[in-house]
């Protein structure tokens, strides 16, 4: 498995042609389902980045695979129709991510009788989110002591540190974009 990829729940592994270096993991989907793929890159730095889904389409798939992206400006969740666009790079979203703490997620939980194949995610850097934006502290990524802290704390503690020096951006003004 690639560094950075894991799962929670009943996730198979598939074969069949057009999964990205061979093979994916797939599960079926449940209205509230609960099986989660997750990919956490190993971001060089803070940024805007692109980010691609990878997977072999087919009949079988959900026309809503849900991917959560967690960056710097919290959750925000993509809706996917695995039936249609697979077996090449398909780009959900640009948003600001950080090292260390940004993923993407999918989940299961979609219409059942369907399945999500989750296969690979790729993030390209585009450049920084601000020029004059101040960096991450060291002591809100890390506890500082070197131990992580849970995601949503970690952005509480940066969205609080920002706040304090004037410099939160309104909704408006975040890099974010839809893609669908």
């Amino acid at each position: 498995l690639d560094a950075g990829f894991v799962t929670r729940g009943d996730w198979k592994t598939g074969n069949y042609a057009g999964g990205w270096e061979g093979d994916y993991r797939w599960t079926e989907t449940a209205e509230g389902g609960s099986a989660v793929a997750s990919w956490t890159p190993g971001l060089a730095k803070p940024g805007d980045y692109e980010i691609y889904v990878w997977y072999n389409s087919g009949s079988n798939r959900s026309t809503q695979a849900k991917y959560t992206i967690y960056g710097r400006n919290g959750a925000e969740s993509f809706f996917v129709n695995q039936q249609q666009s697979g077996s090449r790079w398909l780009k959900i979203a640009t948003t600001a991510l950080l090292p260390g703490v940004s993923r993407v997620e999918l989940s299961n939980d979609a219409p059942s009788g369907y399945v999500v194949i989750a296969d690979a995610v790729k993030f390209v850097y585009l450049g920084a989110s601000d020029p004059g934006e101040d960096p991450v502290p060291t002591c809100a990524a890390t506890g500082g002591k070197g131990t992580a802290l849970p995601f949503g704390l970690m952005l509480l503690i940066l969205a609080l540190w920002r706040a304090m020096l004037g410099r939160t951006r309104p909704a408006s003004q975040r890099c974010t974009s839809r893609g669908r």
